[in-house]
């Protein structure tokens, strides 16, 4: 750790209105802010030569008092400076820290709805893309989104500064974010300046420099506030998904690949209006394996029309009975964009976890062509041409319905936290012009 013994401050008198005045980056700073009156002094000049005088507005609420020290990054700072800044619509205020190391150099801490963020000045060149419309700007092969562009003016001002800082001093800001950093040009007809910003927890900012007072409220997401699921246990989430996902789906194609299916029962089956019995009954077949899954298919030439089915799978062992209903339905035609068609004249039906035993079906039907009488509303008139069902019982069906579910059951987790994700992704660009979310998402990510 850095020697902690207080640096060589130059104290004297200000020579607007006598209150004593601190000058801790002696050769550094150009000017200084007197805390008494708002003086500006020009600490290039033996004489302390007061070069402007200002009415400060009232300030937002500085947690960090001059010349307290900490150590931030393996760096012991010290503030000499305060700023705070407002954007143009006068919506955004924020606050400025100015720090000192006489090895280092200059840094910054930024404050916005008590978010933190470490800043460096930079001394590379660099461009947005493209220029005068910026999309992005690149900075050690990184790419940085635009999420504002505006203007910043100064409303308040106390301390020693490396220019000669006014208030209303206004310059042009783009900034451009990278979570956890913010990538910020700073420019008028003068110069052009960047920085790289770093954000920092409330908590760190705190402990390094022994706040006393409570610390601003956090408020909403900042630009370039880290993800709290954080990236690499987002990729873990990921990866294992990919895991599970492929795991099932190989153990669902092993089945596919072992699958044995046999038929057990094929038959026709007649229905006419007239019939005294409704239900028929198929012959007796025989299931052999322990448990299987068995499908049970049923087809008609239908052609516009309808037909109900009620099945009875009854176990002749022991009376167990098995109910499903099944409607087969097929409709066709022409019109002005041609020929037609809907439906299918086939259906079937998957039983899982069937146990061996020897089975009968019994089957119903119903339907437009089937009705009792000719004044049936389904059936105006009813036909005496009987209505053929075939019918097929197979084992070793292959149920799809278990993968889908298994799947399902792995991605829960996955969709929560993409969905987690989202909305925090929504809180962050809600008070940028530049949001990729649309108005209705940003609306819904306001309670974060």
């Amino acid at each position: 750790m850095e020697e902690t013994k207080r640096p060589y401050v130059k104290t004297f008198s200000c020579p607007n209105c006598a209150g004593s005045v601190n000058i801790r980056a002696i050769g550094s700073s150009i000017n200084v802010v007197c805390s008494y009156c708002s003086s500006v002094i020009d600490t290039n000049d033996e004489n302390y030569k007061v070069v402007d005088t200002f009415t400060n507005k009232i300030k937002r609420r500085q947690v960090i008092g001059l010349g307290q020290r900490g150590e931030l990054y393996g760096t012991l700072w010290e503030v000499i400076g305060y700023m705070e800044r407002v954007e143009q619509s006068g919506t955004y205020t924020w606050s400025e820290y100015l720090l000192f190391n006489p090895l280092k150099g200059f840094r910054w801490l930024t404050e916005y709805a008590g978010h933190w963020s470490f800043v460096t000045t930079l001394k590379d060149h660099l461009e947005e893309h493209p220029p005068n419309n910026p999309l992005y700007a690149s900075y050690k092969n990184k790419e940085y989104t635009t999420f504002s562009i505006g203007t910043a003016t100064v409303t308040f001002v106390i301390g020693e500064f490396y220019w000669q800082v006014r208030i209303g001093e206004k310059v042009d800001m783009i900034e451009f974010i990278s979570p956890p950093e913010t990538l910020t040009l700073e420019k008028n007809s003068e110069e052009r300046v960047w920085s790289v910003g770093l954000y920092t927890s409330a908590e760190i900012i705190k402990n390094a420099f022994q706040v006393e007072v409570p610390m601003p409220f956090q408020n909403g997401v900042a630009p370039n506030q880290p993800s709290p699921l954080g990236i690499e246990a987002v990729n873990q989430i990921k990866k294992y998904w990919k895991y599970f996902s492929y795991a099932i789906l190989i153990i669902q194609m092993g089945f596919c690949i072992g699958n044995k299916s046999e038929v057990v029962y094929k038959g026709k089956m007649e229905f006419t209006a007239g019939d005294t019995q409704k239900t028929k009954v198929t012959p007796q077949f025989e299931l052999k394996e322990e448990t299987t899954t068995l499908e049970v298919s049923f087809s008609s030439p239908v052609s516009n029309s309808w037909l109900e089915i009620g099945v009875d799978l009854v176990n002749d062992d022991n009376g167990e009975t098995v109910e499903f209903e099944q409607g087969i339905e097929y409709y066709s035609g022409t019109d002005s964009d041609g020929a037609w068609s809907e439906g299918s004249t086939s259906t079937s039906e998957k039983l899982p976890s069937i146990s061996k035993g020897k089975y009968h079906l019994n089957v119903e039907v119903s339907g437009p062509t089937l009705a009792t009488t000719a004044n049936d509303p389904l059936s105006p008139v009813a036909s005496s041409a009987p209505v053929v069902v075939d019918v097929e019982v197979k084992t070793g069906g292959l149920l799809w319905s278990n993968f889908f579910f298994a799947l399902f059951l792995v991605s829960i987790y996955p969709i929560f936290i993409s969905w987690k994700l989202r909305r925090f992704e929504v809180a962050r660009w809600s008070e940028s012009d530049y949001s990729p979310y649309s108005s209705y998402d940003s609306s819904d990510g306001d309670d974060e």
